[in-house]
């Protein structure tokens, strides 16, 4: 006898919530809403520097919470150049511990990985444990000697968190607009201690020391502190901009960069440092030889006649307002004025002679020695190789440079690379690539790590290379990449090439 089946439903599975993934981050957010809302009624009760900056920490964690980590970074990396003291550290470093907990956290959550494994791990590895020895010849104090420890180590976690949390164009899109916010507003700080020495805007957050021992001019920089230091800084930016500008195919987006280029080239000007001249110019030669497949020589040409006309044309404006045309003074010959090394040989030989004393492990990363050579006194030896000798010794000194070998290795792999969906990361690969070559070029007459804040933009722009190179050197590897490539260079649209998807955005 014939019997009606009969129907059944089977259970659809679906994969159950995360443990921690519905409450965490609604009690995270409850908690810091309502800990704003008291800490900004004792604001408003009795202002207090201190609580504003904990009401904008605050903000800056409920952000890092609701939004993609490339977002945070962005803002993050605009902030880079305007550190507020606090009680525990810089502003820069806290917001970096803080992004970097919210980080870990959510990772753990979805249970996916915190870190990404990058070119310069185990020299980076080398780098800590050096710094770590070194400690044991420090002779100078705690609090000398923390804020040196604490720069360099939230310098690496930013490095870490921008190549473990951006994996697309847009996210380095993202990181690349608070990079220029941050050009941008280094280089009007330093416009105003050009023209207005001593001004302060924002007590101790958005002033300009005047510089006294020059009489007749000011040497720009801006909150650096340091005119060498920013001097390398604004040649970088340079670099960035002229390219940025060449690249642009839109009227707004040339007139911006042009202005921004402007903007470098005058505090360039002012800071006066003629390494960083050399420098950036062999860094524009090896970006016109290097990006020659994504800009045609008569560009090139065009933007290299546009900068001697804004170096002349600002020169001008600054011997008129100024009373100098410092940089081209120094040009007349190679002995640095009062308040400077009068011999950079002397105090390079000077540091080589004491590292000789723990050649390994170094002195410790606070130098604890001036110098006085010629009338001058100095307490850096201007050239990071050497500064990496005499604080963390040849152990740290090796895995520096054992860096900047690897990522100059990485990087210039995928500016060969030819293949690639994205012509963006193609060309922004190639200008970040020049900037680290620059930058290592430069390290050769002066030390980055003079200045503690300056650490952590160029990490981050370590972090930057190595994202770009990834994502380039990623989609040559691809068999869809490649194969796409090939078959849009003959016409093909996207959408219908076998093997070539479009592009799908992922959360």
């Amino acid at each position: 006898m014939w019997k009606k089946p009969v129907m059944t439903t089977e259970r659809v599975r679906t994969r159950p919530a995360e443990p921690g993934a519905q409450w965490l981050r609604p009690a995270l957010l409850l908690v810091i809403i309502a800990g704003l809302g008291v800490v900004m009624a004792v604001v408003v009760d009795s202002p207090n520097k201190r609580l504003i900056e904990a009401v904008g920490g605050g903000l800056f964690l409920m952000v890092a919470l609701m939004v993609h980590i490339s977002f945070s970074l962005g803002v993050l990396l605009a902030m880079l150049p305007f550190p507020a003291g606090t009680y525990y550290g810089t502003s820069n470093e806290i917001l970096i511990l803080v992004l970097l907990t919210v980080y870990a956290v959510k990772q753990m959550v979805r249970r996916e990985p915190v870190f990404r494994a990058t070119p310069i791990d185990l020299p980076v590895a080398l780098l800590v444990v050096a710094t770590l020895l070194s400690l044991f010849h420090e002779d100078s104090t705690f609090d000398q000697t923390v804020p040196e420890v604490r720069a360099f180590f939230s310098a690496i976690a930013l490095y870490y968190m921008i190549v473990a949390g951006c994996s697309e164009s847009r996210h380095v899109k993202r990181l690349m607009t608070g990079y220029l916010i941050a050009m941008t507003a280094a280089s009007l700080v330093a416009v105003l201690q050009m023209f207005l020495p001593g001004t302060t805007l924002i007590p101790k957050f958005i002033y300009v020391k005047e510089e006294e021992e020059f009489i007749h001019y000011v040497r720009a920089a801006g909150t650096f502190e340091n005119f060498s230091v920013f001097g390398q800084y604004m040649a970088l930016n340079m670099i960035l901009t002229s390219y940025l500008f060449i690249r642009s195919r839109s009227i707004h987006g040339k007139v911006l960069y042009v202005g921004l280029l402007a903007l470098a080239c005058g505090t360039f000007l002012s800071s006066a440092m003629r390494g960083a001249l050399f420098t950036m110019a062999a860094g524009l030669i090896y970006l016109a030889v290097m990006g020659r497949h994504q800009v045609k020589l008569r560009e090139w040409a065009t933007m290299l006649v546009m900068i001697v006309v804004l170096l002349v044309f600002l020169t001008g404006v600054m011997l008129a307002y100024l009373g100098t045309g410092y940089l081209f003074e120094r040009f007349r010959g190679f002995s640095l004025e009062y308040g400077s090394p009068t011999s950079r040989k002397d105090m390079n030989l000077y540091f080589l002679r004491e590292a000789l004393d723990y050649p390994f492990v170094g002195h410790g990363p606070h130098i604890n020695v001036e110098v006085g050579i010629g009338g001058a006194r100095s307490v850096n030896p201007h050239c990071q190789y050497i500064r990496y000798f005499y604080t963390i010794g040849l152990i740290g000194l090796a895995g520096f440079v054992w860096a900047m070998v690897n990522l100059f290795r990485y990087s210039l792999r995928a500016v060969r690379s030819r293949a690639g969906p994205d012509p963006w990361s193609q060309a922004m690969v190639v200008v970040f690539h020049t900037m680290f070559v620059v930058f290592a070029l430069h390290e050769l007459v002066d030390d980055y790590m003079q200045v503690r804040l300056y650490q952590h933009i160029v990490w981050s722009i370590f972090g930057i290379l190595v994202v770009l190179s990834r994502l380039v050197l990623e989609d040559e590897s691809s068999p869809s990449g490649a194969q796409g490539v090939s078959l849009l260079r003959e016409g093909a649209a996207p959408g219908i090439v076998k093997g070539f998807p479009p592009t799908r955005r992922r959360v």
